[in-house]
């Protein structure tokens, strides 16, 4: 079970979490970066290290959670493809 300790924004505040649907250009355009920053590295970019590189990353928690749902949805792999990166497996390469 997960608690909370502290409460940053209430959710009556107005600010929304970013969408991963098709209107949330803006988490789909994090997650395609950050799969570019892990290719250019050379560290081995996967899936699991996506998710590793997400929660290391000094982005705003919401944001975090919106790419969790993204990295294991179709939504990001179609993302990438006009990028010339696809899915082998878990392994994100270059086209």
């Amino acid at each position: 079970m997960i608690l909370p300790r502290e409460i940053h924004r209430f959710p009556w505040d107005g600010q929304q979490a970013p969408s991963v649907n098709g209107t949330g250009g803006d988490v789909v355009g994090v997650a395609v970066g950050l799969v570019k920053e892990l290719l250019d590295s050379g560290t081995e970019a996967t899936r699991q290290q996506l998710s590793m590189s997400t929660f290391s990353s000094p982005l705003p928690d919401s944001t975090k959670q919106a790419l969790m749902n993204l990295i294991f949805s179709e939504e990001l792999a179609k993302a990438l493809e006009p990028e010339g990166i696809r899915l082998d497996g878990e392994l994100f390469v270059r086209a």
